[in-house]
């Protein structure tokens, strides 16, 4: 009996080992404020991401089951541009692409289609 319950005791500290030591359980990889922290993110949305957003300092968030990236609208420059400093909320699901830049200067040099 002594002997069963040592095994069994073992074997839940290995197993307590092993999913500590699991992947996605280091939160140290993530930056401090979120894995965006500093970043601009464009995220696609809709029909093969035809609607794009661009936010700063986005991070994951949960409300209730879901999780979402939350971020304020970038300045891109444009006055017309109505995001600009509105906080939005992207359900992850939904995202068919993030792409990440250093800043928006980096993003405002990739080439876009104009309507």
């Amino acid at each position: 009996m002594k002997k069963a319950f040592v095994s069994g005791g073992l074997i839940a500290v290995l197993v307590a080992c092993l999913l500590a030591a699991a992947p996605g359980n280091d939160d140290k990889k993530i930056a401090p404020g979120g894995p965006f922290k500093g970043r601009i993110i464009v995220v696609g949305t809709g029909a093969d991401g035809q609607v794009q957003m661009v936010l700063e300092n986005a991070k994951i968030q949960q409300l209730g089951e879901r999780s979402f990236l939350v971020g304020t609208g970038a300045d891109l420059g444009d006055p017309d541009e109505w995001m600009k400093g509105q906080v939005a909320w992207v359900p992850i699901d939904d995202a068919d692409y993030i792409t990440e830049f250093a800043s928006v200067e980096e993003y405002n040099k990739i080439p876009r289609h104009q309507p």
